[in-house]
Formats: structure tokens, C-alpha cells, sequence
């Protein structure tokens, strides 16, 4: 039995409110997830340390606060650095101090399009 001919949008795309599936016609079409759907807005509540030398190494940042997921990352002066999660209220940037120009710089967190503010100042001298 030959299938009815689907009426397309004006743009000759897929029927309105359809999409294909296996060939198949008339699934209907959900909106997709926000990203930053069941996330909540990180913040930050601590750093430790709050400075550093330059030119003294690699250190790790602690940073304190909430909403913390595997997906959060550590900012320093907008510069993504390594992070690791240790749980919903504790993540550490893996930081170096060298070739670091003096003064403050500001830390956030980000978990996607959500960002920790205001965050915290970490000072380089």
C-alpha cells in the first residue's frame, strides 16, 4: 500500500512539526534541552592559595564554593586552565606562575554558558 505524500513548510523542508525517522514519517519533533538545562549557577566562595611569586613553579588553585560538575571549569584572567573535580563544592586549577605578569587576576568558574559572579582575585607578584 503506497504511503500518503507528506505535505512540506513552505521552505521544502520536513512537514512542520515532523521529522524522519527510519524512513518513517510523523514522529513528533521536541525542542531540544537548553545546555544548560538541570545546571545550577556555579559560585565562588574561596580561593586558596590568593597569590603566588611569578616564576615559582606550578601550584594548584583551590577554589571553594557550589554547583561545581565534572563539566566546570576554572578561569583565570578568562583563560580556561586544567581542572579537576573534587566534589560539587571544591574544584583545583593546575596553574604555573611562570612567564605570569604581576597583579590581580580575576577567577571564576564556568559550567557550561553559566558563570560563577563575582568570582574571586588571585594575585600574581
Amino acid at each position: 500500500m503506497p504511503q500518503p505524500t507528506p505535505v512540506l513548510a513552505p521552505s521544502g523542508g520536513y512537514p512542520v512539526g515532523t521529522y524522519p525517522t527510519a524512513g518513517t514519517w510523523g514522529y513528533p519533533v521536541s525542542p531540544a534541552a537548553p545546555a544548560t538545562s538541570g545546571r545550577l549557577t556555579p559560585t565562588v566562595a574561596s580561593i586558596s592559595p590568593t597569590g603566588k611569586a611569578i616564576n615559582t613553579g606550578v601550584f594548584d588553585l583551590v577554589v571553594k564554593g557550589t554547583n561545581f560538575t565534572a563539566e566546570s571549569v576554572v578561569t583565570v584572567a578568562t583563560v580556561a586552565q586544567p581542572t579537576d573535580l573534587i566534589d560539587d563544592r571544591t574544584i583545583v586549577a593546575h596553574l604555573t606562575s611562570q612567564g605570569a605578569t604581576a597583579g590581580g587576576k580575576a577567577v571564576t568558574v564556568a559550567t557550561g554558558t553559566l558563570i560563577a559572579s563575582p568570582g574571586a582575585t588571585f594575585t600574581y607578584t
